[in-house]
């Protein structure tokens, strides 16, 4: 279990972060600032359709949480989703009702944050998961209400650029947060039609191709995706049948179902994701407002731990780079669970943060 010491150290953050949350309801003055990070520190983005903010959390070497030497950035109207480049040095978040693309940079050695020229870059409608892909060279953003995929190239101080031929038509029916990008492919969750699409990108210009073989059969209304850190396994929660699909990803991108697969989980289960060493895989149960654990097998079938409670509301979660940490947001609550993670996939609960008084935190993104 974890030190007691430092479970108070994450307990004592909560007081803070009720302050920086009313203050990002419109205040605009009297934000206490966060320490200048220590070197090695992690940053944790959360965003907050209630507050229009993006919330930041820094975790400390020693595992301390503290709030960010910007404590929050303005976003568009009603933020949902983050997503930050492998060298840690942008961040973009989409917002629902602005249609747009919000761009930040950040200095990982004193924690500040600004905008990025031009930021915001325009969206589809109804903009929602945003991935970016291992290269650090293009974005995708899944438009909810429009079914299709804006793709960007990024530019110089992360300007964003609209790649050929985007937006890319899913031709199915999206309507949902589900987006992941890999080193040469990009898998969308369509909700509406129970599977999921795959695209090639082209690694000259970021232009995506579907595949052939794409779309895949899940379960009924699949919301999110997550990819196990070696790329071997794709994984989904299907929030309308209470499984998880997944699937082998093959050279070609494609993707064969697992034996077994759909997988049972608790009820709706939407967002997911793998631990840092792709052993585990984290569900959050929307309507039991829990968050899930199985074993990821050799063969990518998946074994139930333990369910564990979270707020009320869990939404987005993610795992520390440093693999110590889970976290939940939970927008009814207006909080953020943190869990400690063990050696054998099960977790301590070390409470939940407060983010606002008016919070609705709808998803968690990390530094690598």
């Amino acid at each position: 279990m974890m030190m007691a010491g430092k479970k108070a150290q994450v307990l004592a953050l909560v007081t803070t972060l009720v302050a920086l949350g009313a203050a990002g309801c419109g205040a605009g003055s009297g934000v206490t600032a966060g320490p200048t990070p220590n070197a090695g520190s992690e940053f944790v983005f959360v965003p907050d359709a209630a507050d229009n903010v993006l919330d930041v959390i820094v975790i400390d070497p020693s595992g301390a949480f503290n709030s960010g030497p910007t404590p929050f950035v303005a976003t568009g109207t009603e933020p949902v989703w983050a997503a930050v480049t492998p060298n840690n040095q942008f961040i973009y978040v989409t917002n629902l009702v602005s249609n747009s693309v919000s761009a930040y940079t950040l200095n990982t050695t004193n924690g500040a944050i600004g905008a990025v020229s031009g930021s915001p870059f325009a969206a589809g409608t109804a903009p929602g998961a945003v991935a970016v892909d291992s290269s650090g060279r293009y974005v995708y953003v899944l438009n909810n209400n429009s079914d299709n995929i804006s793709g960007y190239s990024i530019g110089s101080g992360g300007t964003l650029a609209a790649v050929p031929g985007s937006p890319f038509l899913t031709g199915i029916t999206s309507q949902s947060q589900g987006i992941l990008a890999t080193a040469g492919f990009v898998y969308v969750a369509n909700f509406g039609s129970s599977n999921v699409g795959a695209y090639s990108i082209n690694s000259s210009n970021g232009t995506l191709t579907q595949l052939g073989s794409s779309p895949y059969a899940t379960g009924s209304g699949p919301v999110a995706l997550a990819m196990d850190p070696a790329g071997k396994f794709l994984f989904t929660g299907n929030s309308s049948s209470n499984n998880i699909s997944a699937f082998t990803v093959n050279g070609d991108g494609s993707l064969t179902a697992v034996p077994g697969s759909p997988f049972s989980a608790g009820n709706s289960p939407q967002y997911v994701v793998t631990d840092r060493t792709g052993a585990f895989l984290y569900v959050v149960n929307v309507n039991d407002n829990t968050v899930e654990a199985f074993t990821i097998g050799s063969s990518g079938a998946l074994s139930v731990i333990n369910l564990y409670p979270t707020g009320v509301g869990p939404e987005g979660l993610a795992v520390d780079a440093a693999n110590k940490f889970l976290m939940v947001a939970n927008c009814t609550s207006g909080s953020m669970s943190v869990y400690s993670l063990n050696g054998n996939g099960t977790l301590n609960s070390l409470g939940a943060l407060s983010l606002g008084l008016n919070s609705c935190p709808q998803a968690v993104a990390t530094t690598h």
